[in-house]
């Protein structure tokens, strides 16, 4: 193929389907110099990876994927049949309508809000200017940090929820499967976790925490905790920078760091295998420790 100008943009559509006779055909449009690679008929991927584009015009309403990051977009059009957009790091403050089932990357954008959100949604909106979110549908693994949300909407079941660095003063009801990182907010109190395994809460102002009976993996440094719950199939707790004066049992505890504190004995930790445990009032090391 003949070399194309460096002012040339040149991209590649796959379409996949049926229409596999189709020979291969290309178009040029006013602005840009596409190669269009036409082999079915039914969906079009498109990748404008490390290009520049000032806006994209609707191509068809086929197209399942678009990559388009890093440009200088400052809109979307319709994409009904899209299942992957990529449009992290342009210059968009609004999204349109998304279809059910897609896969959403919208990071550092100028987004301020979003559109109602579909079933099925794995949504990445990172570094914007968020200051709420719309109602969240089920099965959702939303990443929201790094904006400036001071409210959570209510959450439904099987959430994955990623809000660290915002304004939050507090967490809605939490479903009972729930993989929660809230670090670094203002959270002053987390609900009932009954069910929780994984819990991100450091950097907070929480003085307690729930119960949390089949957690195992506990991160809530920089914090002012007096106390902690039982925590009878934690694996790995970190609660260094608190007000601790003492631990509860650990008996299934692998990694532990709790310097920084007020303890002055540390219980029995059968099955640890790291310990840190300076700068605490401690008068002996003697535990039950393998």
């Amino acid at each position: 193929m003949e070399a194309l100008p460096n002012d040339v943009v040149h991209h590649v559509f796959t379409f996949v389907g049926f229409w596999s006779e189709l020979t291969e055909m290309r178009a040029v449009c006013r602005r840009f110099k596409w190669l269009i690679t036409w082999r079915c008929i039914t969906g079009l991927v498109v990748d404008t990876t490390n290009k520049r584009l000032l806006s994209i015009k609707k191509i068809t309403d086929i197209l399942i994927y678009l990559d388009c990051k890093s440009q200088n977009l400052v809109y979307l059009p319709e994409l009904p049949s899209c299942t992957y957009l990529n449009c992290t790091h342009n210059n968009i403050c609004m999204l349109p309508d998304l279809p059910n089932n897609i896969e959403l990357y919208c990071a550092k954008n100028y987004l301020i809000r979003l559109p109602d959100l579909p079933n099925n949604v794995v949504l990445n909106c990172v570094g914007n200017t968020l200051f709420s979110l719309p109602n969240l549908p089920k099965n959702i693994k939303l990443e929201c940090s790094f904006n400036r949300l001071k409210v959570m909407p209510a959450l439904p079941n099987n959430v994955e929820l990623y809000c660290s660095d915002n304004e939050l003063t507090e967490l809605p009801a939490l479903p009972s499967n729930v993989i929660l990182d809230c670090h670094h907010n203002w959270i002053v109190n987390i609900p009932s976790l009954p069910n929780n395994v994984k819990l991100q809460c450091f950097d907070n102002r929480l003085t307690h925490l729930p119960d949390l009976p089949n957690n195992r993996h506990l991160d809530c440094f920089e914090n002012q905790l007096v106390y902690l719950p039982e925590l009878p199939n934690n694996r790995h707790l970190d609660c260094v920078d608190n007000q601790l004066v003492e631990l509860p049992d650990l008996p299934n505890n692998r990694q532990l760091d709790c310097s920084h504190n007020y303890i002055t004995t540390l219980p029995d930790l059968p099955t640890n295998e790291t310990l840190n445990c300076s700068n605490n009032p401690l008068s002996s090391l003697v535990c039950d420790m393998l």
